[in-house]
C-alpha cells in the first residue's frame, strides 16, 4: 500500500489534491491516509508520500524498515544537506514564470523552462521540456492539456529556489540560460529510493505525474516495492479517444461535421446549451444523434460565466439544461460540460446535488485544482461523482503558421496522452452566425478533422474511439475499481452491489508490464 502522511495542517489544501490524484492512480483499496506518522502505521506500506516534511518527520520516515519508497512534494528540511549536495539561490525578477497572451495561430510560452536531464531519460519512458505556462488561445488554453507551474508561493508554485547536484536531478528549471531550482529529483537515502518534486502538489496536473506512477509501479522492480496503477485506457486498446462539439451558439450547424465523423466511423457527441432550443431548428439532430448512438450532454442552461457565480445558480443551470434535454430525447442526462470550461467547486457541488455523475472542464487560466493527469475522484466531492480534464480545443485560430504542420501541437498533444496511457479528449464548436472560430470553410475544417484522425489511427495499433458518454461512464466505472497485491499477484474488483456503466474495464500497469484482468465484484 501507499501511505501519505497528513499530520502537518499547514498543507490540508495540497494534501486533499495529492491525495484525489493517488487515488486516481491506485484506488482506494491500495491508499491509506497516516494522521500522525507514528500511529495508524500498517506494515503493508512500502511507499510513504509527504508534503513538505519536518526535520523530524524526514528522520521517523528515513528509519522506518518496511517502507523502500518515499515521495517528497514541497520543500526539502535544511537537514536534507546532510545528505544531498545542494546549493541555494534568488529568484529571478517577477513575470519570468508568466506567459504573454497568444496571438492567432501561434502559442505562447513563459521564459521560465522545466528542462529535463539525462538521468530522468534514463530511468523513465516519457520526459519532455516544458514552460511553466503556455496558451494556444489567448490567455485561457494550452492545448498540451497541463496546468502552470507557478512562482507565487502557492500551492501550485515552485517552493525552493535550490538546485541539488547533477548526479541526482531530474528536471531543472531554467529562466533563459540560467539555472534557478531543481524541479524535481531521484536520490537514495538509508536504502530507500527518494522521488523530490519541488511543488507541494507535485506534478498532479500534468502528464509529468506519469513519472510518479513510474516511480510507484516499475522503478527497480527487480529490488524495491512495487505497487500496480490504473491506466486510463481499456482493456485490449492502446489508446483512447474522445471528441465533442460544444454546442454555444447553434446546434443544427453540426451535422456537416456530423457527417464527416460518420464517414470516418469515429463516435460524434453535443454538449447542448439550451438556450439554443428556444429555436426548434436545432431539435432534429439532437433526436437523430441520440439515436444513432451519439452522446448528449448538458452545456448548462444559459451558458453562464462561472456556472453564473454562486451554488444556487449552478443548480438552476444544471437542472433547467438537464429537463430541457430530456424533453427531446426522453433520457436523463448524467454529464454536464463546464460553460467556458470554468470548474469552480460550488457548481460541481450544485452538479452533483441535483444528480449529474461528472463533468467535463479545465483550462489553465481557471480553477487548477480541477486539472488533473487522470479523470476520476474529486477532492471535496462524493465519491459517485467524477471529473475529467479536457482542454484540447481543435480551433481554425489555434492551427499554427509558417511551420511544416499546422496540426503540430495536436498531434504532441495525442503522443502525451498515448504514452501516458490517458484518454486523449478534444472538442471543437459549431457554426454559427456569428462566429466560426478561426475556420475558413466547414470544408477546410473537416480536412484538418480527418487528418488529426489519420494520424491517430496510423500511430495506434488498437485504438477505441468513445462517445463522451460512453468516455464517462467508462471512468466511472474505473474510479470504482479496486486493486490488491496479494502474493505479488493482482486482483482488481468492484464494490459489492455496484453494477458497471461501461463495456469497457481498465487496464493495470504493474512492474512495466500492462495486464489485462477479470474484474469481479467482492
Amino acid at each position: 500500500m501507499i501511505g501519505l502522511l497528513t499530520s502537518d495542517n499547514a498543507h490540508v489544501d495540497s494534501i486533499k489534491y495529492v491525495e484525489s490524484a493517488i487515488i486516481r492512480s491506485m484506488t482506494r483499496s491500495q491508499y491509506i491516509k497516516i494522521a500522525t506518522a507514528p500511529s495508524l502505521l500498517n506494515d503493508s506500506i512500502s511507499i510513504l508520500a509527504m508534503i513538505s516534511p519536518t526535520v523530524e518527520q524526514l528522520d521517523w520516515a528515513l528509519d522506518l524498515l518496511n517502507i523502500d519508497k518515499i515521495i517528497i512534494l514541497g520543500s526539502l528540511p535544511d537537514s536534507i544537506s546532510n545528505y544531498v549536495s545542494l546549493e541555494y539561490g534568488d529568484w529571478p525578477k517577477s513575470g519570468w514564470d508568466k506567459a504573454p497572451v497568444a496571438k492567432p495561430h501561434s502559442g505562447s510560452e513563459s521564459n521560465g523552462y522545466i528542462r529535463y536531464t539525462h538521468l530522468a531519460h534514463k530511468h523513465f519512458d516519457l520526459v519532455k521540456d516544458r514552460p511553466l505556462e503556455r496558451f494556444d488561445f489567448m490567455d485561457e488554453w494550452n492545448n498540451l492539456g497541463y496546468g502552470a507551474v507557478t512562482a507565487d508561493s502557492t500551492m501550485w508554485s515552485i517552493c525552493q529556489p535550490v538546485l541539488l547536484s547533477d548526479d541526482c536531478s531530474l528536471a531543472t528549471v531554467t529562466s533563459g540560460n540560467e539555472k534557478i531550482a531543481t524541479y524535481a529529483a531521484l536520490f537514495e537515502l538509508n536504502s530507500k529510493s527518494i522521488l523530490w518534486f519541488n511543488r507541494e502538489v507535485g506534478p498532479i496536473d500534468s502528464y509529468e505525474w506519469y513519472l510518479v506512477e513510474e516511480f510507484i509501479t516499475s522503478y527497480k522492480s527487480e529490488s524495491l516495492s512495487c505497487l500496480p496503477i490504473l491506466t486510463e485506457i481499456p482493456q485490449g486498446y492502446d489508446a483512447a479517444v474522445t471528441m465533442r462539439l460544444d454546442c454555444d451558439e447553434d446546434v443544427e450547424s453540426s451535422r456537416f461535421l456530423w457527417n464527416v465523423y460518420q464517414e470516418e466511423n469515429v463516435p460524434f457527441s453535443l454538449a447542448i446549451h439550451t438556450r439554443n432550443l428556444d429555436n426548434s431548428k436545432n431539435f432534429p439532430i439532437i433526436s437523430e444523434l441520440d439515436k444513432s448512438g451519439g452522446a448528449i450532454l448538458s452545456h448548462t442552461a444559459t451558458h453562464a460565466p462561472n456556472w453564473g457565480g454562486s451554488y444556487e445558480s449552478a443548480v438552476i443551470e444544471a437542472k433547467e439544461s438537464a429537463e430541457k434535454i430530456a424533453t427531446i430525447t426522453g433520457k436523463k442526462v448524467d454529464y454536464a460540460v463546464s460553460p467556458f470550461h470554468h470548474t469552480p467547486i460550488y457548481a460541481l457541488k450544485a452538479l452533483s446535488d441535483v444528480g449529474y455523475l461528472g463533468c467535463i472542464g479545465g483550462i489553465i487560466k481557471n480553477d487548477p485544482e480541477f486539472l488533473s493527469y487522470k479523470g476520476g475522484e474529486l477532492a471535496d466531492l462524493s465519491n459517485n461523482f467524477i471529473g475529467h480534464s479536457q482542454q484540447v480545443m481543435l480551433h481554425g485560430d489555434c492551427l499554427l503558421k509558417d511551420v511544416n504542420d499546422i496540426l503540430k501541437i495536436y498531434k504532441e498533444s495525442f503522443n502525451l496522452s498515448y504514452h501516458t496511457q490517458t484518454l486523449f479528449g478534444y472538442l471543437d464548436h459549431p457554426f454559427s452566425e456569428r462566429y466560426q472560430y478561426g475556420w475558413e470553410t466547414e470544408k477546410q475544417r473537416a480536412e484538418c478533422h480527418r487528418e488529426l484522425l489519420n494520424y491517430i489511427r496510423s500511430n495506434t495499433e488498437n485504438v477505441c474511439f468513445l462517445n463522451e458518454i460512453e468516455a464517462m461512464n467508462f471512468i466511472y466505472d474505473r474510479a470504482n475499481v479496486n486493486i490488491v497485491l496479494e502474493n505479488n499477484q493482482v486482483k482488481t474488483f468492484y464494490p459489492k452491489d455496484y453494477i458497471r456503466k461501461s463495456i469497457y474495464v481498465p487496464a493495470v500497469k504493474y512492474k512495466k508490464c500492462i495486464i489485462s484482468m477479470d474484474v469481479n465484484d467482492k
